[in-house]
């Protein structure tokens, strides 16, 4: 299966939704807020996106048994 990802890195959180390029089907989904404030430090949004990835969940709250280079 191919995938395709979004990445949102906004002023609240960052938002990341993985989808079947085909299908378009949703694989995950994860999220992780920012800290509180308008001016946040570059580095609390590279860290969001680490923690969006280390909790890889499924649409149903399963973590996959998947590593992130094969899906």
């Amino acid at each position: 299966m191919t995938v395709v990802a979004g990445v949102d890195t906004s002023s609240p959180a960052c938002t990341v939704v993985v989808r079947d390029a085909a299908t378009g089907q949703l694989v995950r989904a994860g999220r992780a807020p920012h800290p509180d404030g308008t001016a946040v430090a570059p580095q609390a949004w590279a860290d969001a996106v680490v923690v969006v990835h280390a909790s890889r969940q499924t649409p149903t709250g399963r973590r996959p048994s998947a590593s992130p280079t094969t899906g």
